[in-house]
C-alpha cells in the first residue's frame, strides 16, 4: 500500500531536473541527441570521414520530394583541394536511412558514371517525411571513405 503515495509524490513532482533536455531526443527507444542539431543544416556538400574527398549532391527535382522518386548527381572532389573534381573515381555508392527510425529506404538507387566527373543515383524516394541520412561512400584505389549527409525532408 505504500507504492500509491510514492507514486502519487513522483506525478506531483514530474522528471528530475535535467531529464528534460533527454526526452526531447528520444524516439522510438534511440537516442538522437547526436543528430537533433543537424535536422536543419540542409547541407549539400561534405568532406569524407577520412578527409580524402569532398563530395557535393544536388538533388532532382529540388526540394526532395516526399513519397515520389527522385535522383541525385554527386560529384567527388580532392579533399584537400574542393576545386578539382576527381575523374579516376573506381566507384560510388549510395543510400539512404531514418536512424530515428531504424529504416531505411524501400528502394535500392543504382549509380551511374556520367564520364564528366560526375555520377547519378535513382531511383531514391524517402517515403515518408523527417529526419534523413545520405551515404556516399567513394572508392579511389585502395581507399575508401563515407561522406554522410543530414536532410530534414520534405519541406
Amino acid at each position: 500500500m505504500r507504492v500509491l503515495p510514492v507514486l502519487s509524490l513522483l506525478l506531483l513532482t514530474g522528471c528530475p531536473e535535467g531529464d528534460e533536455h533527454d526526452h526531447e531526443h528520444h524516439h522510438h527507444g534511440v537516442d538522437t541527441s547526436d543528430t537533433a542539431n543537424l535536422h536543419f543544416e540542409g547541407l549539400t556538400s561534405a568532406q569524407s570521414d577520412g578527409g580524402s574527398f569532398f563530395v557535393e549532391y544536388t538533388p532532382n527535382p529540388d526540394p526532395i520530394p516526399v513519397s515520389d522518386e527522385f535522383s541525385l548527381t554527386i560529384v567527388v572532389h580532392d579533399g584537400a583541394d574542393t576545386e578539382t573534381v576527381l575523374s579516376s573515381v573506381d566507384s560510388v555508392s549510395i543510400d539512404a536511412d531514418m536512424p530515428e527510425h531504424g529504416h531505411g529506404m524501400n528502394v535500392v538507387p543504382e549509380v551511374v558514371d556520367n564520364g564528366d566527373g560526375s555520377f547519378t543515383a535513382s531511383p531514391f524516394a524517402f517515403h515518408m517525411p523527417g529526419y534523413w541520412e545520405i551515404y556516399v561512400d567513394v572508392t579511389v584505389g585502395d581507399t575508401t571513405e563515407r561522406a554522410t549527409f543530414s536532410v530534414d525532408c520534405c519541406d
